[in-house]
């Protein structure tokens, strides 16, 4: 059941590619912006340093500064997170559980969910950083032309060493992003069988948390905060781990008592 259902999931799934063509057009909104700017310090010879503009810089100030953030939670749950409800609206999860346990049955769902989600939050930056190379230079400004390392949030002395290693971090908080918002719409369908709930509600829920949190100024605690660390203040590493392993912890909740409930369908 596993390898067919995680073929599914990958090969087979129409909504990760919606996703991740959603997150590409999300992720790159202010490029243009980016590049028109480019272009006017290159006219004026504005430049201090060829690489004054670069990949690395250019990545963090495109990523952090547009809409993705805040689509990010819609485009975890687009490719998946619908499956528990559609299995009990349509029947099938009768049919399935016919052939495997309960254990088996929810195991590969949290593990096709987590994977997808990872990988429609994860790709579109990915995509970004790769379009970058075609408009600007690898390389780093001097220090003396570069931000502290502080700025860049948990891990930020890494960029000035090892810069990619650095955005393989943010790409990699991307996939645990995208997977624990994926799970956690996913257990939603254990309380539902309205298909389109799982998908939208944890948007939803990212968005008035994030709205909330800002009111009372923690923006360091919203969920944006462990997508774009670098882009927040005062931000560290706890509270990266906190804004993510709270919504892996909340959807597991829900999940598993929403399927204790439901165990009279099986």
């Amino acid at each position: 059941m596993w390898r067919a259902e995680l073929h599914r999931a990958l090969l087979w799934n129409r909504g990760l590619w919606l996703a991740v063509l959603m997150g590409l057009i999300g992720v790159s909104l202010r490029l243009p912006e980016y590049l028109q700017d480019l272009q006017l310090v290159q006219t004026h010879g504005l430049l201090r340093h060829p690489a004054q503009f670069n990949v690395y810089h250019g990545f963090l100030r495109v990523y952090g500064n547009g809409l993705y953030p805040l689509l990010a939670p819609l485009v975890a749950t687009l490719p998946y997170a619908e499956a528990l409800a559609l299995d009990r609206a349509t029947g099938y999860r009768r049919a399935i559980r016919l052939r495997t346990t309960r254990r088996q049955y929810l195991i590969s769902r949290l593990t096709a969910a987590a994977l997808t989600g990872g990988l429609a939050v994860a790709l579109p930056p990915a995509g970004l950083f790769g379009l970058l190379h075609f408009f600007v230079p690898r390389g780093l400004p001097p220090p003396e032309l570069a931000r502290m390392p502080g700025d860049y949030g948990p891990f930020g002395e890494l960029f000035e060493r090892a810069p990619d290693a650095y955005i393989a971090f943010l790409l990699a908080l991307g996939f645990t992003f995208g997977a624990v918002w994926s799970v956690f719409g996913l257990a939603i369908g254990a309380w539902t069988t309205r298909r389109y709930l799982p998908q939208a509600l944890p948007a939803v829920f990212s968005f008035v948390l994030l709205t909330l949190l800002a009111l009372l100024r923690l923006e360091t605690w919203t969920p944006v905060a462990g997508l774009i660390p670098f882009a927040l203040d005062r931000m560290d590493g706890i509270r990266v781990l906190v804004s993510q392993a709270s919504i892996g912890l909340a959807g597991l909740g829900l999940l598993f008592i929403g399927e204790w409930r439901n165990r009279r369908e099986d």
